[in-house]
Order: C-alpha cells, then structure tokens, then sequence
C-alpha cells in the first residue's frame, strides 16, 4: 500500500486521553492516510489502549522508553510517505485537517509545512480557552526567530523536506519543533490555514505545559535553537552542527526570552505556585542582569504583601481581558 499522508503521534503515560484522542483521528482516515501509533515504553495502559485501535490502516508500534525525540524519529522513519502529519497526544485533530492540509500542499508544491489555528483549553481550567493562531503564507525564515508559527501537533509536512534538513534533532530533548522548524524555513514555503483545526490541551500534569522545570528548559532551548538559526542566516556554520552541545557555551538567552520567563515568575506567584515561582525566579537570576526584573525579586522577598496586591490587580485585569475577547 502507497501512504501519501502517515499521521504520527508518541504516547507516554496518557491512558485516559488515548480514546478520545485516536477517535478524532481514526474518523478522518482516508484511503492513502495511515496512522501510527507509538507507545514510548509506557507503565502504565496506554499501550493497552492503544492497541484496541489497531487496524487495517493503524499501526501500534511500541518500544522501551526512548523519549519523545527518539520515538517520533523511529515511527516517522518505519514507514514512507509523501507527506508526514503530527498529532500531539491527548489532544483532538477536529474534522477535515488531514484532507485540508495535504490538499493545500497538492496545489502548492512549494509550500512544505502547513499548520492551522487551534483552540487552547487549560485542563486545569484555571483560565478560559482561546485560539491561538497567525495568518501567513511564504518564506518564514526571519519571521520563525520572532515566534513559533505553529504548535507542534498541528502540522503537516513534506518528507522530502523533512529529510532534507536531517528531520528532529535528538539533542533537543524539548522545543524539537522549534528547531526543525528553523531548519525547514530555509529549504520550503510556510501556509497556515486560518481555520481552527486542531484543539490543545495545556498544562496537563506532567506534560512540558505543565511542568515549570520541564517548561523553562523546553523555553531555553527554543531560544538556542533560534541563536542557532540566526547564525546560519547570517551565512556562518550552524553552532551546534560545529560544536555539539558545546556550542550552548556561546548562547546567551535573548531579551524576549528573559521577558517571558520573568512573565511566568509573576504568573506563578499569582495563582501561588511557589515552588514553580522559585525555579522561574532561579533560572533568570543566572541568565539575567536586567536591574528592574532583578529588583522585583528583592522586593518580592522582603515585602511579599506588597508584591501579592501588585500581583492579583495584573493578572485580574489579565483574565477579564481574556473573558471579554473569549
């Protein structure tokens, strides 16, 4: 059988998201799509669960635990096609994604990633769901060191183009997407496809969202990724290609980067997240001179009242914005 579409998604400790998470995927299945599901050695039923979709047009792979990068590579490397699609699990792929985005690809050879717009929904429902997404189309090898285009498990790509920029590489363990990303601007088109097709889970238990020691890494490496990048734009030899890890030696984190994780400081203190406070608080205090964001933690420790009222009027602001935009 000729796969033109191979939709791939890793599973790891997720059981009682994998119904629903397949379903919305196996409904979508049409002849020339194949599905694979690969299970990263998990203890607990995934496998288990995974296994009652196997079909036809399902494949379960599993293995021992090898880490999201490594299992994605292997399914994505056990079977041909022309076009690969990503689906993060637990999350939904909503009606018509598959068909919608290999057909954009058909009209438009030079276009070799495809994303959509996605609804974001907290699992711990601590703020309202929104839709996150950009309207482009074209070469986004500037634009990709300012934001991220798409979330990981709403793309679509052309294998050829994955294989020509070497596919995911395993020393980013977090921000992977990133940094194919970057890769694959220099060789193909970008096109988001301004519909809601995809629905997001965020911050469930355990997962990089919700995982502050997880999350700061992931943030960390997205921007060695994009250092990375800018080096190649700039016509010299990519760093890591160079040097290996080593070459993290040479990054700095940028001002955007250090913006954010001071943003995610006093979201943490905020919803009274001390312990994710402190690793947030800790990690820019190693990468940050900035005198403002440093003073803010020196007052926070000596006047927590004071910081606390400064807190709760941001981010009560924050969320009635974000309830009146819902």
């Amino acid at each position: 059988m000729t796969i033109k579409t191979l939709i791939v998604s890793v599973y790891y400790n997720r059981a009682d998201m994998v119904d629903e998470s397949v379903q919305s995927l196996v409904s979508q299945l049409e002849p020339g799509m194949h599905l694979l599901l690969v299970d990263d050695g998990s203890p607990d039923s995934t496998l288990t669960k995974l296994q009652a979709w196997a079909a036809d047009n399902v494949t379960v792979m599993t293995h021992a635990n090898m880490g999201f990068v490594r299992s994605i590579r292997a399914g994505i490397d056990s079977m041909p096609s022309t076009y690969i699609a990503i689906h993060g699990s637990g999350d939904l792929s909503l009606p018509g994604r598959f068909r919608k985005q290999a057909d954009y690809m058909d009209q438009h050879p030079d276009v070799g990633v495809v994303g959509c717009h996605s609804k974001c929904v907290y699992s711990s429902g601590e703020l309202p769901p929104y839709v996150e997404g950009k309207s482009f189309t074209g070469d986004a090898s500037r634009y990709i060191l300012t934001g991220n285009l798409f979330h990981q498990g709403e793309v679509m790509m052309r294998r050829d183009c994955y294989d020509k920029v070497g596919g995911y590489r395993t020393f980013f363990k977090f921000a992977q997407d990133r940094d194919l990303f970057c890769r694959l601007s220099q060789v193909t088109h970008f096109h988001v496809i301004e519909e809601v097709l995809y629905k997001r889970y965020v911050g469930v238990p355990d997962s990089v969202s919700g995982s502050a020691s997880k999350l700061i890494v992931q943030r960390f490496l997205s921007d060695f990724a994009c250092y990375c990048h800018d080096q190649r734009l700039a016509g010299k030899r990519d760093p890591f290609d160079e040097h290996g890890a080593r070459a993290a030696l040479f990054w700095a984190p940028s001002q955007r980067i250090r913006q954010e994780v001071f943003n995610r400081a006093i979201r943490a203190l905020y919803f009274k997240r001390d312990a994710d406070y402190r690793i947030y608080r800790d990690a820019l205090l190693q990468k940050d001179t900035h005198l403002a964001r440093r003073l803010f933690f020196v007052l926070a420790e000596k006047f927590p009242g004071l910081t606390s009222l400064f807190v709760d009027a941001y981010y009560k602001r924050k969320l009635s914005d974000s309830e009146a935009s819902a």
